[in-house]
């Protein structure tokens, strides 16, 4: 798979590269909303996003589209008025060690990770690569006692089901979907779960 663009968020004057793309949920639930970029291979979803953590609020910062081959800031067509991601909950998690132009290769690194309700930052942890390591694990046996564990489940188990019935040859041996599923949620903690459940 190519690999995507990368989106980019500040915190405290530097730039670091996001994994998430916060924005998703927002035109899942706003389809309308979605910009019509030009689809790439390096990017997928047409748009890519640069947002801000400022004041312990979250903030998008610009919108981006590729039209005709050229970059068009499109942030004044889907939020004209305030930036702020009122609608955002979720947990960000950002590598210190990870931001624009870094030009060494500290070991050392260092991981803050931010809980997000309505747009502002209600907690924020600073964790070692071990610590994180020991966050994950606890954070998705935490995830496993939730309600939502179960629906995500579901889901997951229909889409590979529809899926494996739809690309590949019947002969294939069919995947064991709870081996599947831990690795999604392994790969995904941070993503799924939208709060520190740890504490």
């Amino acid at each position: 798979m190519t690999k995507q663009v990368s989106e980019i968020i500040k915190y405290n004057n530097k730039e670091y590269i996001l994994d998430a793309y916060l924005l998703e949920g927002y035109f899942k639930d706003n389809p309308e909303k979605k910009p019509e970029g030009e689809i790439e291979t390096s990017l997928w979803r047409g748009y890519f996003a640069d947002y801000e953590i400022k004041n312990n609020e979250l903030f998008v910062l610009n919108i981006t589209i590729i039209n005709n081959g050229k970059y068009i800031s499109v942030i004044k067509d889907v939020f004209p008025n305030d930036k702020k991601m009122t609608w955002f909950n979720g947990l960000i998690l950002i590598d210190e060690n990870e931001y624009v132009n870094n030009k060494t290769s500290n070991i050392k690194t260092s991981f803050k990770l931010f809980e997000i309700k309505n747009g502002n930052v209600n907690k924020i942890k600073t964790l070692n690569l071990d610590e994180l390591r020991e966050f994950k694990f606890l954070q998705l046996e935490m995830f496993k006692l939730t309600s939502e564990y179960e629906i995500l489940k579901e889901v997951y188990k229909d889409r590979v089901i529809y899926n494996h019935t739809k690309y590949r040859n019947k002969q294939d041996r069919f995947p064991n979907i709870d081996e599947l599923f831990e690795e999604y949620l392994q790969d995904s903690i941070i993503e799924i779960s939208k709060t520190i459940l740890t504490d």
